[in-house]
């Protein structure tokens, strides 16, 4: 069971440092297989554990110290990749938002959608009126 428990996490890191590869770069291709087979991976991994956490309780207790120390490693180079898939992420997700509010603020700039009222005081109110945006997702 803790070779199956070994053969996933390598798997799992495998398919992040090909994710943080494709995150890298632009146009994302073959990023939606990679993230699907994340998932999967995921879900096994987690299956396995639980299965092996109720038949041996105290399997890692038992566990042979090289088996460790490789499933400790194992599990520091996922934590590693992880780490850089986060930042990866935040930043893209960071850059989408950057991008939007650059198109909508051009929107606004070509639709010139300004309206000036006089205030009670006398002061000249500008304001910008929302410019509607439709975004075409279909490729």
């Amino acid at each position: 069971m803790s070779d199956e428990v070994l053969e996933l996490l390598t798997d799992l890191q495998d398919v992040i440092t090909q994710e943080n590869g494709i995150l890298e770069e632009y146009p994302f291709d073959g990023l939606a297989t990679v993230v699907d087979t994340k998932a999967r991976l995921t879900t096994r991994l987690e299956a396995v554990l639980i299965r092996q956490n109720q038949e041996t309780p105290q399997w890692l207790e038992q566990m042979e110290l090289p088996l460790k120390r490789q499933l400790r490693t194992r599990i520091e180079q996922l934590s590693a990749g992880t780490s850089l898939n986060e930042r990866l992420l935040k930043r893209k997700i960071e850059q989408a938002g950057e991008m939007i509010a650059f198109v909508a603020g051009e929107a606004r700039r070509m639709a010139n959608n300004r309206s000036s009222t006089y205030t009670a005081h006398g002061a000249l109110d500008r304001r910008d009126i929302a410019t509607p945006l439709s975004v075409n997702t279909t490729s």
